[in-house]
C-alpha cells in the first residue's frame, strides 16, 4: 500500500520572508513621503508667519503715515530724510487713534542688520522689521511738483507730502530683490488742527 500525501497548509519561509520584504518597502516609501509632506508644511507655516509678520508691518508703517497731522510750527510737525521721519499721526501704534501723538519711523545698523525702527514717545523705541547685512533702504518723499526727493521740510503753504516711500534693495547682481512700500498722504494744508479731531480723530 502506498502512503496517502498530505498537502501542506499554511506559508513556507520564503513566502514569508517575501512578504515581509514588501511590507517593509512599503512602510519606508510611507514615512518617506510623510516627512516629505511634514517638512513642506513647517515650511509653508513659516512663510506663512513670516508674510503676515511683514503684512502686518506694512499696514502699521501705511496707517501711521497715511494719517499724518499738519502741523507746522512745533516739535511735532511733519519732516523726514532718507534714514528718519518724524510728525504726528492720528493712527499710533500705542495710543488711542484719532488723537494726535508723536511718531517716528527709522532706518538703523545694528549688528550688521539693517532694522526699521518704530518709536512713539514716552514707549521705548521697537525694530518692527529687519533685513539682512548686505540690504539697503531709504525714505523719499513725493513733493507737489511730483518729484520724488529725499528730504522733506514743510513750508507754512505745503506741510506734508503727496507720498512716503520706502523703497529696500536685498542681495546683488542677478540675485537682487527691491521691495517698496507707499504710502499715500491725503492733501490737508492746514497747519491747526481742528478741536473736532483731537477730540473725536480726523472728520
Amino acid at each position: 500500500m502506498c502512503p496517502v500525501s498530505r498537502q501542506q497548509s499554511g506559508f513556507t519561509l520564503v513566502e514569508v520572508l517575501v512578504v515581509l520584504t514588501l511590507i517593509s518597502m512599503l512602510s519606508a516609501l510611507l514615512f518617506q513621503g510623510f516627512g516629505y509632506m511634514l517638512a513642506t508644511y513647517d515650511r509653508l507655516q513659516d512663510r506663512q508667519s513670516e508674510e503676515f509678520r511683514q503684512n502686518l508691518v506694512q499696514g502699521w508703517w501705511r496707517d501711521s503715515l497715511e494719517s499724518a497731522v499738519p502741523y507746522y510750527e512745533n516739535r511735532l510737525r511733519f519732516s523726514g530724510d532718507a534714514l528718519s521721519i518724524h510728525g504726528a499721526s492720528y493712527e499710533p501704534l500705542w495710543r488711542k487713534a484719532g488723537i494726535p501723538s508723536e511718531i517716528s519711523w527709522r532706518l538703523e545698523r545694528r549688528r550688521d542688520e539693517l532694522h526699521l525702527v518704530y518709536e512713539e514717545p514716552p514707549y521705548q523705541p521697537v525694530s518692527v522689521q529687519r533685513w539682512g547685512a548686505d540690504a539697503r533702504a531709504a525714505f523719499s518723499f513725493l513733493s507737489e511738483s511730483g518729484e520724488w526727493q529725499m528730504d522733506w521740510l514743510p513750508s507754512r503753504d505745503r506741510q506734508l507730502p503727496e507720498a512716503v516711500q520706502l523703497i529696500i534693495e536685498e542681495g546683488r547682481g542677478a540675485e537682487q530683490r527691491v521691495s517698496v512700500l507707499t504710502a499715500v498722504v491725503p492733501i490737508r494744508k492746514s497747519q491747526f488742527v481742528p478741536v473736532t479731531d483731537i477730540l473725536y480723530g480726523r472728520e
